[in-house]
């Protein structure tokens, strides 16, 4: 329901459905700015929930956290490195075309 309002507040900044890489690129752009307006009404409904005591924010427990490459590396050499580890998966990255 949010989606479709959405799509016809970008709708009326970029006319149509977006077809060319120009109106890719702003309609990315007004989400994005979009989000970042979200985000900041999200924190600032918090914060007001906070100050009229409807709410509180409360502390978890501290993650314990695994040394880094290079620490582990430093620790235990490169040969038990090489040993232990284990690959994740690789990034994928949004990358416009030279079209």
């Amino acid at each position: 329901m949010f989606t479709v309002e959405l799509n016809q507040i970008i709708d009326a900044e970029i006319p149509n459905a977006a077809t060319t890489r120009q109106e890719y690129q702003q309609r990315l752009d007004i989400l994005k700015e979009m989000q970042e307006d979200i985000k900041a009404l999200v924190q600032a409904t918090r914060e007001m929930a906070i100050e009229d005591g409807y709410a509180e924010m409360k502390e978890g427990k501290q993650p314990e956290l695994s040394p880094t490459r290079a620490l582990f590396i430093e620790l235990y050499g490169q040969e038990e490195f090489d040993r232990v580890k284990r690959l994740g998966q690789a990034k994928k990255t949004f990358t416009w075309l030279d079209v």
